[in-house]
């Protein structure tokens, strides 16, 4: 609940900061298309099981992300995105006979909220770091098991729809594109089932951004 809470805050703040930030001074303001392509995993804490392995899976986040300017080298960046998620886990078991692997594919609408800072490399280059919090609701996805079964990722046993967390990147700002790094980690603990532990959202990825 403190998580949530901080999370909260943060969007509140960065949202009525930059609002008014914006409002007060016509600063640049540039629209833009994001893709990445990421690597995603399930990372599990207090699991019951003797030895759980995370293995990851590649997944992607597309959408659109608007890039303002609030103060100097100072950039209001939120954005909405579609983005698969999930990833594998390898249960082993105290007997070698026995062991499980079960495959999670989730899909969600995320809603990241970020600032990023533009240190200047040349006329049109900017060296860019970002942060901030996310928030993210599932919508679809599916479980395979053992490679045959199939249900609903966001059922009652597996995972809570639910997600918010933090994003750190950074990258080149080209000016109408930017190329870089991002890592998403997130805070809520999205397991239905508290048989296989506690369970959180981890994503790191490439992103291109392409600005007009």
């Amino acid at each position: 609940m403190k998580k949530f809470t901080l999370v909260m805050a943060l969007v509140f703040a960065a949202t009525t900061f930059a609002e008014e930030a914006t409002r007060e001074t016509a600063k640049e303001t540039m629209l833009g298309i994001r893709t990445s392509l990421s690597l995603s995993s399930i990372a599990v804490k207090k699991s019951t099981h003797h030895n759980v392995k995370e293995i990851n899976q590649v997944g992607f986040h597309a959408g659109f992300l608007a890039d303002m300017n609030v103060i100097g080298p100072l950039y209001f960046q939120p954005g909405f995105m579609f983005a698969q998620k999930g990833g594998e886990l390898e249960i082993k078991y105290p007997n070698p006979n026995f062991r499980d692997e079960i495959i999670y594919k989730t899909y969600y609408l995320e809603w990241p909220i970020m600032f990023a800072l533009k240190i200047p490399l040349g006329e049109s280059l900017d060296f860019a770091v970002n942060a901030g919090p996310y928030l993210g609701f599932g919508m679809f996805g599916k479980v395979i098991a053992d490679e045959i079964s199939q249900i609903n990722s966001f059922s009652s046993s597996v995972f809570k729809r639910f997600d918010y967390g933090v994003g750190f990147g950074g990258g080149l700002d080209f000016k109408s594109f930017y190329i870089g790094l991002n890592y998403n980690h997130g805070l809520a603990e999205i397991s239905q089932d508290k048989f296989n532990g506690d369970a959180y959202n981890r994503t790191i990825g490439i992103v291109l951004d392409n600005k007009f």
